[in-house]
């Protein structure tokens, strides 16, 4: 073999090593592994109706889910303890409007011993007439509300409807990339719980944006359409992604807005130094401040109004230089900034692990 063709055999097998290299470089960041540990997820679940016996398993109900009812009104004639720990999935309206008055009234009270009594009261008188409260919303509210802790919070306080709430979807949220998807169920708790990987453009993925989106903009008061993709929990809701350092201009923003009120899968695209940057995730926490899906959904619509409005006679701007521009009606008390700054980080976190996760 003379020198120009062994040349020529190296260079194709440094070609092929190179190749070689960047397919495991993808494949590898194709399939980075995630996992949860059990200790983060016991803190994120509701025990107050667990005893020592079971501390290796959390129960998943869907509280207009039938066969959850039937899990939970067995668990009440024998040991209460024996519902142990308890997850909530409310990725659907009468979910959480359940969910939601349930808690919130079990958050009024202080201390363990109260929030035991209160929310193993309510889960037992709803578990025994479920499709009542299921289509009477606001007889649950009331009922719910006669466990309200008046000494400690006026029923406008927001702080314990907004914690019901941003527990709610932590909960969804980590559910989704579990791939709980089925009700009821238990998440078996081992040193580590890994999150399953996910397939571009397979239902799961499909699944994963929709859950790990803005809350606040999925529970429009009218849904535009009844129409489910086949198994599908939501509503068909335009997808939008929003780079934080891409300029927009007023047609765009002014469009955003108007997409806001009307609902959307929504959720901020780039790299972790911009969606997790403090400006952001401070304009995000004050949506988590407030006490309901609509108010967040009117007041981020609203913001959105006033960024278009400042741009009308400027030029584009992207969110990051806008928002300092933005005079919010909302205010949280310093106390709780720190909070709902903290709940804003693990939701964009998650949806990053999503988009490490689908490769």
């Amino acid at each position: 073999m003379g020198m120009r063709e062994a040349m020529a055999g190296n260079r194709g097998r440094f070609c092929l090593l190179v190749l070689a290299l960047v397919f495991f470089s993808v494949s590898a960041r194709g399939q980075k592994a995630f996992s949860y540990g059990a200790n983060e997820l016991i803190e994120n679940a509701f025990g107050w109706l667990a005893g020592p016996n079971n501390p290796d398993l959390i129960h998943v109900y869907k509280l207009s889910c039938p066969k959850c009812i039937g899990e939970i009104k067995e668990a009440f004639k024998g040991n209460p303890d024996g519902q142990g720990l308890i997850y909530f999935t409310t990725f659907q309206q009468n979910d959480r409007i359940i969910a939601q008055s349930l808690l919130a009234s079990t958050l009024s009270h202080k201390n363990k011993s109260e929030r035991t009594d209160t929310f193993g009261e309510l889960l037992n008188l709803f578990a025994n007439s479920p499709e009542h409260f299921l289509s009477n919303p606001e007889e649950w509210r009331s009922l719910a509300l006669s466990f309200w802790n008046f000494d400690r919070y006026a029923l406008e306080d927001p702080e314990p409807w907004a914690d019901a709430l941003n527990w709610m979807d932590r909960q969804n949220r980590t559910l989704a990339l579990l791939n709980k998807m089925s009700y009821p169920t238990t998440i078996v708790l081992r040193e580590q719980v890994s999150v399953p990987e996910v397939e571009k453009n397979s239902y799961r993925d499909q699944y994963l944006f929709a859950t790990l989106a803005l809350p606040w903009l999925k529970y429009p008061e009218k849904l535009p359409s009844r129409e489910r993709m086949s198994g599908f929990l939501f509503p068909e809701l335009p997808k939008i992604t929003i780079q934080p350092v891409r300029q927009y201009g007023f047609l765009e923003w002014n469009n955003f807005a108007k997409t806001a009120v009307s609902g959307a899968y929504w959720q901020f695209f780039g790299g972790a130094d911009v969606t997790m940057h403090p400006r952001l995730l401070e304009f995000l926490a004050l949506f988590l401040e407030l006490p309901t899906d609509r108010d967040r959904q009117t007041a981020f619509a609203e913001a959105m109004q006033i960024i278009a409005e400042n741009t009308r006679q400027g030029r584009p701007r992207s969110i990051l230089i806008a928002l300092p521009r933005v005079q919010f009606d909302l205010s949280i008390p310093e106390e709780r900034r720190a909070r709902r700054m903290e709940e804003a980080r693990q939701m964009m976190e998650q949806f990053h692990m999503y988009e490490e996760l689908r490769g």
